[in-house]
């Protein structure tokens, strides 16, 4: 596992080297690439890669990923739906050191910007469900699965934080960071399985529970927490 994210962060370095010194920025301008980081944030594990600025700056690119069962949750159906979280993302931050010294122990104030694809998606079993028809309960054991499962949007998330850096050794850190972000979640679409058609009282019933989540969306807030601990690895 520890060899495959090193080649990964390797080849990561390599990639994001060549756009840097290819890009309009001046070589003089970016120094070296610093370091080598592998962490987790509100939002699952996160890999990137450092570059020196000066002596009290950084500029990060990274990537993130997570994947996780986040609970069975009722939406108004007869039975509690299971929802799964994903995220796959890109990240870019600068860091400003309050000692003036990225290498030593210290205080740092950091700005970011996350390009993400965050999806929430639940597949419901509605053989497994029981519907409200008039008067009667009825099932439907032939109906194939619902799908309801985020936009397929791009999500810019702009972030601020203050962070500590503490040196364990000559070169591995260890940061923290505790901050505030903005982020809009995506509403839901729904998706029916199937090349047959879903009963009209079983359509109305999913038609229903996508709006009200929807609306609970609309009426999140817009600003969360955010909160990262990386271990920092200097080349």
């Amino acid at each position: 596992m520890y060899k495959k994210l090193l080649k990964t962060s390797i080849l990561f370095s390599s990639f994001i080297s060549r756009f840097i010194y290819s890009s309009p920025l001046k070589a003089d301008q970016i120094k070296n690439i610093d370091s080598i980081l592998f962490g987790l944030y509100e939002k699952g594990y996160k890999l990137g890669t450092q570059f020196k600025l000066n002596e009290n700056s950084t500029l990060l690119l990274s990537i993130s990923h997570l994947d996780i069962h986040v609970g069975n949750y009722d939406v108004g159906l007869s039975k509690k739906i299971p929802f799964d979280l994903s995220n796959r993302g890109f990240q870019i931050e600068y860091s400003k050191y309050l000692n003036n010294d990225i290498n030593k122990t210290g205080n740092f104030i950091n700005f970011a910007l996350e390009i993400s694809k965050l999806n929430t998606r639940t597949s419901i079993k509605l053989s497994e469900l029981k519907f409200d028809f008039n008067s009667l309960v009825v099932t439907c054991r032939t109906c194939d699965n619902y799908i309801f499962e985020s936009r397929d949007d791009l999500i810019f998330t702009p972030k601020i934080s203050v962070g500590r850096q503490s040196k364990l050794n000559k070169r591995l850190y260890l940061n923290t960071s505790i901050g505030v972000q903005y982020l809009a979640l995506p509403e839901v679409n729904g998706m029916y399985n199937s090349y047959s058609q879903l009963p009209f009282y079983i359509r109305e019933e999913l038609f229903e529970v996508k709006s009200n989540i929807n609306k609970n969306i609309q009426n999140l807030p817009r600003f969360y927490p955010s909160a990262s601990i990386n271990f920092v690895y200097k080349i």
